[in-house]
């Protein structure tokens, strides 16, 4: 299964420049849904180290939604154990 995953992501990630509908595309058949916004994807998937020495870049690193992500399951985690271990 973790193979699987690898060859999908690493498909995704392919070296030459995708346009932004066959990125689309890609990812949609990735994660088996309609992507709305490319811009948000983008942006998760651009890792800080791409964006050094390009400060003319329209990308922004996926920093800030790596926070939001941490919140959004610790906020889940923290809920799951209040319900289920509710003397502990």
């Amino acid at each position: 299964m973790l193979d699987f995953v690898r060859r999908r992501i690493r498909h995704l990630f392919r070296r030459s420049p995708a346009p932004a509908s066959d990125l689309r595309e890609r990812i949609e058949a990735l994660v088996g849904t309609a992507v709305g916004d490319l811009a948000v994807y983008e942006q998760a998937l651009t890792h800080r180290s791409v964006l050094r020495g390009r400060p003319d870049s329209h990308l922004r690193s996926n920093e800030r939604l790596e926070f939001l992500g941490d919140a959004v399951l610790g906020f889940v985690v923290a809920e799951h154990l209040y319900r289920h271990f509710p003397e502990k």
